[in-house]
Protein backbone atom coordinates (compact mmCIF):
# COMPACT_ATOMS: atom_id res chain seq x y z
CA UNK A 1 0.00 0.00 0.00
CA UNK A 2 2.55 2.79 1.00
CA UNK A 3 4.00 1.66 -2.92
CA UNK A 4 1.06 2.72 -4.34
CA UNK A 5 0.48 5.62 -2.43
CA UNK A 6 4.22 6.61 -3.77
CA UNK A 7 3.48 6.35 -7.03
CA UNK A 8 -0.01 7.81 -6.47
CA UNK A 9 2.15 10.81 -5.40
CA UNK A 10 4.86 11.03 -8.16
CA UNK A 11 2.02 10.74 -10.49
CA UNK A 12 0.76 13.98 -9.57
CA UNK A 13 3.74 16.03 -8.87
CA UNK A 14 6.24 15.23 -11.27
CA UNK A 15 6.15 17.36 -14.80
CA UNK A 16 8.30 14.75 -16.33
CA UNK A 17 5.83 12.32 -17.87
CA UNK A 18 7.40 12.25 -21.79
CA UNK A 19 10.50 9.94 -22.02
CA UNK A 20 11.93 10.99 -25.72
CA UNK A 21 14.02 8.13 -27.68
CA UNK A 22 15.60 7.37 -31.32
CA UNK A 23 16.05 4.20 -32.55
CA UNK A 24 18.14 2.31 -34.76
CA UNK A 25 17.37 4.53 -37.79
CA UNK A 26 17.84 7.80 -35.87
CA UNK A 27 14.12 8.03 -36.05
CA UNK A 28 13.11 10.17 -32.74
CA UNK A 29 10.11 9.14 -30.88
CA UNK A 30 8.33 10.01 -27.41
CA UNK A 31 6.38 7.92 -24.88
CA UNK A 32 3.59 9.51 -22.93
CA UNK A 33 5.00 7.17 -19.35
CA UNK A 34 1.67 7.67 -18.40
CA UNK A 35 -0.68 6.64 -20.83
CA UNK A 36 1.93 4.43 -22.42
CA UNK A 37 1.63 5.51 -25.62
CA UNK A 38 5.16 5.69 -28.28
CA UNK A 39 4.24 8.21 -31.07
CA UNK A 40 6.65 10.17 -33.39
CA UNK A 41 8.19 13.10 -32.07
CA UNK A 42 7.39 16.03 -34.46
CA UNK A 43 9.29 18.42 -31.89
CA UNK A 44 12.16 16.71 -32.25
CA UNK A 45 14.99 18.91 -33.68
CA UNK A 46 17.40 17.10 -35.93
CA UNK A 47 20.71 15.67 -35.26
CA UNK A 48 24.01 17.93 -34.70
CA UNK A 49 25.34 16.34 -37.80
CA UNK A 50 24.41 14.23 -40.93
CA UNK A 51 24.62 10.70 -41.14
CA UNK A 52 26.33 10.95 -44.39
CA UNK A 53 28.64 13.73 -42.26
CA UNK A 54 29.17 11.54 -39.00
CA UNK A 55 29.82 8.65 -41.38
CA UNK A 56 32.53 10.03 -44.30
CA UNK A 57 35.37 8.78 -43.14
CA UNK A 58 34.97 5.12 -41.30
CA UNK A 59 37.80 2.88 -41.80
CA UNK A 60 36.38 -0.11 -43.38
CA UNK A 61 36.30 2.51 -46.69
CA UNK A 62 40.20 3.11 -46.49
CA UNK A 63 41.67 1.31 -49.06
CA UNK A 64 45.35 0.46 -49.45
CA UNK A 65 45.96 3.74 -51.50
CA UNK A 66 44.61 5.63 -48.79
CA UNK A 67 47.27 4.24 -46.17
CA UNK A 68 49.34 1.85 -46.97
CA UNK A 69 49.68 -1.20 -44.69
CA UNK A 70 46.84 -0.28 -42.40
CA UNK A 71 47.36 -2.08 -39.18
CA UNK A 72 44.40 -4.50 -38.37
CA UNK A 73 44.25 -2.45 -34.55
CA UNK A 74 43.66 1.06 -35.81
CA UNK A 75 41.23 3.39 -34.21
CA UNK A 76 39.63 6.33 -35.29
CA UNK A 77 38.93 9.80 -33.00
CA UNK A 78 36.78 12.30 -34.80
CA UNK A 79 37.02 15.39 -34.07
CA UNK A 80 34.44 17.76 -32.04
CA UNK A 81 32.77 19.19 -35.73
CA UNK A 82 33.51 15.93 -37.40
CA UNK A 83 34.94 16.87 -40.71
CA UNK A 84 38.14 15.58 -39.00
CA UNK A 85 39.70 12.19 -38.23
CA UNK A 86 43.36 10.73 -36.12
CA UNK A 87 44.07 7.78 -36.76
CA UNK A 88 46.12 5.62 -34.55
CA UNK A 89 47.30 1.97 -34.13
CA UNK A 90 47.67 0.59 -30.61
CA UNK A 91 50.32 -1.78 -31.76
CA UNK A 92 51.97 1.21 -33.87
CA UNK A 93 51.32 4.40 -32.67
CA UNK A 94 50.05 7.75 -34.46
CA UNK A 95 49.55 7.59 -38.01
CA UNK A 96 48.01 10.54 -39.00
CA UNK A 97 45.01 12.66 -39.70
CA UNK A 98 42.10 12.07 -42.45
CA UNK A 99 39.54 15.11 -43.59
CA UNK A 100 36.10 14.09 -44.96
CA UNK A 101 37.16 15.95 -47.87
CA UNK A 102 39.56 13.32 -48.95
CA UNK A 103 42.58 15.20 -47.80
CA UNK A 104 45.33 13.64 -45.75
CA UNK A 105 48.09 14.07 -43.52
CA UNK A 106 50.07 11.09 -43.25
CA UNK A 107 53.01 10.58 -40.27
CA UNK A 108 53.37 7.58 -38.64
CA UNK A 109 55.44 8.18 -34.93
CA UNK A 110 55.18 4.65 -33.12
CA UNK A 111 55.92 6.67 -29.94
CA UNK A 112 53.22 9.34 -30.28
CA UNK A 113 49.84 8.70 -28.68
CA UNK A 114 46.49 10.20 -29.00
CA UNK A 115 45.25 11.74 -25.83
CA UNK A 116 42.26 14.51 -26.87
CA UNK A 117 41.38 17.52 -29.12
CA UNK A 118 40.80 21.30 -28.79
CA UNK A 119 36.75 22.12 -28.78
CA UNK A 120 37.14 23.35 -32.42
CA UNK A 121 38.87 20.32 -33.53
CA UNK A 122 42.04 22.45 -34.79
CA UNK A 123 44.54 20.65 -32.59
CA UNK A 124 45.42 16.95 -31.40
CA UNK A 125 46.90 16.48 -28.27
CA UNK A 126 49.85 13.29 -28.31
CA UNK A 127 51.58 11.94 -25.42
CA UNK A 128 55.14 11.37 -27.23
CA UNK A 129 56.98 8.34 -25.10
CA UNK A 130 59.98 6.87 -26.04
CA UNK A 131 61.63 3.31 -25.42
CA UNK A 132 63.98 3.34 -22.76
CA UNK A 133 63.01 6.48 -20.63
CA UNK A 134 60.80 7.46 -17.91
CA UNK A 135 59.71 10.91 -18.66
CA UNK A 136 57.58 11.42 -21.81
CA UNK A 137 56.74 14.96 -23.58
CA UNK A 138 52.76 16.64 -24.05
CA UNK A 139 52.64 17.93 -27.81
CA UNK A 140 49.53 19.87 -29.68
CA UNK A 141 49.85 19.44 -32.87
CA UNK A 142 48.13 22.61 -35.83
CA UNK A 143 46.69 20.76 -38.51
CA UNK A 144 46.24 23.90 -40.33
CA UNK A 145 50.10 23.78 -39.99
CA UNK A 146 51.09 20.92 -39.75
CA UNK A 147 53.26 21.99 -36.68
CA UNK A 148 54.24 20.60 -33.33
CA UNK A 149 54.10 22.43 -30.51
CA UNK A 150 55.44 21.31 -26.83
CA UNK A 151 52.91 21.54 -23.98
CA UNK A 152 55.47 19.93 -21.61
CA UNK A 153 58.48 18.29 -20.87
CA UNK A 154 58.92 15.38 -18.31
CA UNK A 155 55.61 14.63 -18.19
CA UNK A 156 55.00 11.67 -15.51
CA UNK A 157 53.24 8.74 -17.63
CA UNK A 158 52.08 6.99 -13.93
CA UNK A 159 48.41 8.95 -14.74
CA UNK A 160 45.87 7.54 -16.90
CA UNK A 161 45.64 10.23 -19.49
CA UNK A 162 42.00 10.68 -21.47
CA UNK A 163 40.41 13.38 -23.58
CA UNK A 164 39.26 14.29 -19.63
CA UNK A 165 42.95 15.63 -19.40
CA UNK A 166 41.56 18.48 -21.07
CA UNK A 167 39.53 21.07 -19.51
CA UNK A 168 35.66 22.23 -20.10
CA UNK A 169 36.78 24.34 -22.61
CA UNK A 170 39.13 22.52 -23.90
CA UNK A 171 41.76 25.49 -23.79
CA UNK A 172 43.37 24.54 -20.61
CA UNK A 173 45.00 21.04 -19.92
CA UNK A 174 45.99 18.93 -16.65
CA UNK A 175 49.77 17.38 -16.76
CA UNK A 176 51.21 15.67 -14.00
CA UNK A 177 54.91 16.34 -13.63
CA UNK A 178 57.86 14.34 -12.01
CA UNK A 179 59.85 16.59 -9.30
CA UNK A 180 61.68 13.89 -7.59
CA UNK A 181 61.75 10.23 -6.94
CA UNK A 182 59.39 10.83 -4.08
CA UNK A 183 57.13 14.10 -5.73
CA UNK A 184 54.58 14.61 -8.59
CA UNK A 185 53.31 17.87 -9.23
CA UNK A 186 49.74 18.13 -10.46
CA UNK A 187 50.26 21.64 -13.01
CA UNK A 188 46.97 23.30 -15.02
CA UNK A 189 48.28 25.34 -18.22
CA UNK A 190 46.83 26.40 -21.64
CA UNK A 191 47.00 24.25 -24.56
CA UNK A 192 50.28 25.37 -25.85
CA UNK A 193 52.09 25.45 -22.48
CA UNK A 194 51.60 28.83 -21.04
CA UNK A 195 50.03 30.01 -17.77
CA UNK A 196 51.26 27.26 -15.95
CA UNK A 197 49.92 27.10 -12.33
CA UNK A 198 50.74 24.24 -9.82
CA UNK A 199 47.35 22.98 -8.46
CA UNK A 200 49.07 20.62 -5.67
CA UNK A 201 52.08 17.94 -5.18
CA UNK A 202 51.52 14.77 -4.20
CA UNK A 203 53.20 11.23 -4.43
CA UNK A 204 51.23 9.87 -7.92
CA UNK A 205 48.38 10.43 -9.16
CA UNK A 206 46.23 7.76 -10.89
CA UNK A 207 43.16 9.39 -12.79
CA UNK A 208 41.40 13.01 -13.22
CA UNK A 209 37.99 14.02 -14.62
CA UNK A 210 37.05 18.05 -15.00
CA UNK A 211 34.18 19.87 -13.42
CA UNK A 212 31.08 20.64 -16.03
CA UNK A 213 31.80 24.07 -15.35
CA UNK A 214 35.55 24.31 -15.75
CA UNK A 215 36.08 24.95 -11.55
CA UNK A 216 37.30 21.92 -10.29
CA UNK A 217 38.82 18.50 -11.16
CA UNK A 218 38.36 15.34 -9.06
CA UNK A 219 41.77 13.39 -8.81
CA UNK A 220 42.65 10.17 -7.43
CA UNK A 221 45.87 9.66 -5.79
CA UNK A 222 47.20 6.10 -5.08
CA UNK A 223 46.90 2.72 -7.10
CA UNK A 224 43.60 1.50 -7.94
CA UNK A 225 43.23 -1.19 -5.11
CA UNK A 226 43.91 1.87 -2.49
CA UNK A 227 42.82 5.13 -4.07
CA UNK A 228 41.78 8.72 -2.37
CA UNK A 229 39.68 11.34 -4.33
CA UNK A 230 40.96 15.04 -3.83
CA UNK A 231 38.75 17.81 -5.33
CA UNK A 232 41.02 20.35 -6.79
CA UNK A 233 39.73 23.91 -7.01
CA UNK A 234 41.45 24.76 -10.85
CA UNK A 235 41.97 28.52 -9.49
CA UNK A 236 44.61 27.06 -7.09
CA UNK A 237 42.69 27.90 -3.86
CA UNK A 238 41.96 24.65 -2.39
CA UNK A 239 42.54 20.90 -2.15
CA UNK A 240 39.64 18.43 -0.37
CA UNK A 241 39.43 15.11 0.39
CA UNK A 242 36.58 13.19 0.45
CA UNK A 243 38.01 10.71 3.36
CA UNK A 244 36.98 7.87 5.28
CA UNK A 245 36.93 5.66 2.26
CA UNK A 246 39.59 2.58 1.41
CA UNK A 247 39.29 3.06 -2.23
CA UNK A 248 37.27 4.52 -4.99
CA UNK A 249 36.75 2.70 -7.88
CA UNK A 250 33.99 4.80 -10.07
CA UNK A 251 34.14 9.12 -10.16
CA UNK A 252 30.51 10.82 -12.08
CA UNK A 253 30.38 14.49 -12.13
CA UNK A 254 26.93 15.53 -11.96
CA UNK A 255 25.05 18.12 -13.99
CA UNK A 256 24.49 20.40 -10.87
CA UNK A 257 27.96 20.47 -10.00
CA UNK A 258 27.78 17.67 -7.10
CA UNK A 259 30.51 14.86 -7.37
CA UNK A 260 29.41 11.14 -7.44
CA UNK A 261 31.09 8.31 -6.32
CA UNK A 262 31.63 4.42 -5.86
CA UNK A 263 33.88 3.47 -3.32
CA UNK A 264 34.89 0.95 -0.90
CA UNK A 265 34.56 0.95 2.73
CA UNK A 266 35.77 -1.80 5.06
CA UNK A 267 33.53 -5.13 3.45
CA UNK A 268 30.93 -2.55 1.45
CA UNK A 269 30.21 -0.44 -1.24
CA UNK A 270 29.40 2.72 -0.88
CA UNK A 271 27.59 4.78 -2.96
CA UNK A 272 27.82 8.59 -2.56
CA UNK A 273 27.63 11.80 -3.72
CA UNK A 274 30.27 14.59 -2.84
CA UNK A 275 30.54 18.77 -2.10
CA UNK A 276 33.25 20.07 -4.38
CA UNK A 277 33.34 23.34 -2.03
CA UNK A 278 34.70 21.45 0.94
CA UNK A 279 34.71 17.78 0.08
CA UNK A 280 31.55 17.04 2.54
CA UNK A 281 30.20 14.02 1.40
CA UNK A 282 27.50 11.22 2.26
CA UNK A 283 26.55 7.70 1.09
CA UNK A 284 23.01 7.43 -0.91
CA UNK A 285 23.17 3.69 0.02
CA UNK A 286 25.79 0.96 0.49
CA UNK A 287 25.73 -2.56 -1.09
CA UNK A 288 26.28 -5.90 0.22
CA UNK A 289 29.57 -7.90 0.94
CA UNK A 290 29.14 -10.62 -1.25
CA UNK A 291 29.08 -8.49 -4.14
CA UNK A 292 32.92 -8.85 -5.31
CA UNK A 293 32.93 -7.11 -8.48
CA UNK A 294 33.21 -3.04 -8.66
CA UNK A 295 30.54 -1.64 -10.19
CA UNK A 296 30.80 -1.62 -13.71
CA UNK A 297 28.44 2.07 -14.16
CA UNK A 298 26.31 3.91 -11.72
CA UNK A 299 24.21 6.84 -12.45
CA UNK A 300 23.10 9.50 -9.95
CA UNK A 301 19.41 11.52 -10.06
CA UNK A 302 20.06 15.15 -10.74
CA UNK A 303 19.54 16.25 -7.36
CA UNK A 304 21.63 13.57 -5.51
CA UNK A 305 19.44 11.79 -3.76
CA UNK A 306 19.34 8.60 -5.32
CA UNK A 307 21.24 6.12 -7.21
CA UNK A 308 21.45 3.36 -9.57
CA UNK A 309 24.14 0.89 -10.01
CA UNK A 310 25.11 -2.04 -12.05
CA UNK A 311 27.35 -4.71 -10.93
CA UNK A 312 27.86 -7.29 -13.99
CA UNK A 313 23.98 -8.08 -14.66
CA UNK A 314 22.61 -6.90 -11.27
CA UNK A 315 21.59 -3.77 -10.73
CA UNK A 316 20.37 -1.56 -7.64
CA UNK A 317 18.24 1.52 -7.41
CA UNK A 318 18.06 3.34 -3.95
CA UNK A 319 17.31 6.38 -2.55
CA UNK A 320 19.23 8.31 0.04
CA UNK A 321 19.27 6.66 3.55
CA UNK A 322 17.10 4.03 2.01
CA UNK A 323 17.38 0.06 1.56
CA UNK A 324 18.77 -0.03 -2.59
CA UNK A 325 16.29 -2.52 -4.31
CA UNK A 326 17.78 -5.20 -6.60
CA UNK A 327 15.73 -5.04 -10.41
CA UNK A 328 15.30 -7.85 -12.86
CA UNK A 329 18.68 -9.23 -14.54
CA UNK A 330 19.50 -7.96 -17.96
CA UNK A 331 22.15 -6.84 -19.68
CA UNK A 332 22.24 -3.95 -22.03
CA UNK A 333 21.11 -1.56 -19.44
CA UNK A 334 20.87 1.81 -20.23
CA UNK A 335 19.44 4.66 -17.42
CA UNK A 336 18.06 8.07 -17.70
CA UNK A 337 17.03 9.65 -14.55
CA UNK A 338 14.12 12.59 -14.76
CA UNK A 339 15.15 16.24 -14.18
CA UNK A 340 13.26 15.82 -11.07
CA UNK A 341 14.69 13.02 -9.92
CA UNK A 342 11.72 10.95 -9.45
CA UNK A 343 11.66 8.43 -11.93
CA UNK A 344 14.19 6.17 -13.87
CA UNK A 345 13.83 5.05 -16.94
CA UNK A 346 15.84 1.94 -17.59
CA UNK A 347 16.26 0.09 -20.98
CA UNK A 348 17.46 -3.44 -20.78
CA UNK A 349 17.28 -6.90 -22.47
CA UNK A 350 16.18 -9.18 -19.69
CA UNK A 351 17.72 -12.43 -19.39
CA UNK A 352 16.57 -15.15 -21.90
CA UNK A 353 15.11 -12.57 -24.13
CA UNK A 354 16.38 -11.02 -27.48
CA UNK A 355 14.19 -8.28 -27.53
CA UNK A 356 15.04 -4.90 -25.23
CA UNK A 357 11.95 -3.25 -22.94
CA UNK A 358 11.75 -0.23 -21.40
CA UNK A 359 10.95 -0.17 -17.55
CA UNK A 360 9.87 3.03 -15.71
CA UNK A 361 10.16 3.14 -12.29
CA UNK A 362 10.28 5.41 -9.62
CA UNK A 363 13.59 6.31 -7.38
CA UNK A 364 12.76 3.55 -4.45
CA UNK A 365 12.88 0.99 -7.33
CA UNK A 366 8.85 0.52 -7.92
CA UNK A 367 7.90 -0.19 -11.08
CA UNK A 368 5.39 2.22 -12.94
CA UNK A 369 5.32 0.87 -16.07
CA UNK A 370 7.21 -1.62 -18.38
CA UNK A 371 6.72 -1.43 -22.12
CA UNK A 372 7.92 -3.80 -25.29
CA UNK A 373 10.39 -1.11 -27.41
CA UNK A 374 12.73 -1.45 -30.71
CA UNK A 375 16.36 -0.85 -30.53
CA UNK A 376 16.56 2.84 -29.07
CA UNK A 377 18.50 5.15 -27.35
CA UNK A 378 17.19 7.43 -24.54
CA UNK A 379 17.61 10.86 -25.22
CA UNK A 380 15.91 12.64 -21.84
CA UNK A 381 12.77 13.85 -20.39
CA UNK A 382 10.53 16.33 -20.72
CA UNK A 383 7.02 17.97 -19.62
CA UNK A 384 5.33 17.42 -22.99
CA UNK A 385 4.63 20.67 -23.05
Amino acid sequence: MGSLRLLASASATTGYVCLHLSDWLNRAWVLDTQLGIFAPDKRAKPPLRHIAESTAVQLPELTAADLPDLPPDSQLHNAPHGNVTLLESISRGFYGVLYADGRQFITPNANYRFVGWSADGARAVLIERRYGENYATLLALDLATQQYAVVRRRVWTGGQFTSDTLGGERKRVLVPYRLSQKEVALDLMDLDGQNARRLMVDNTFYRWWWSPDDRFAAVLNGVESATRLLIVHTDGSAVHEVSGLNAIYAVLWQADGQLAYVGRQADRWQVGVADPQGGAHHSVFSLPAFLRLKPDYFLAAPNGSAMVVSVERRVYVGVREGVPRLLPRGQGNAFAWSPDGVQLARLFVPEGMVNPQLQILLADGTEVRRLAAKRSLLRGWSNCG
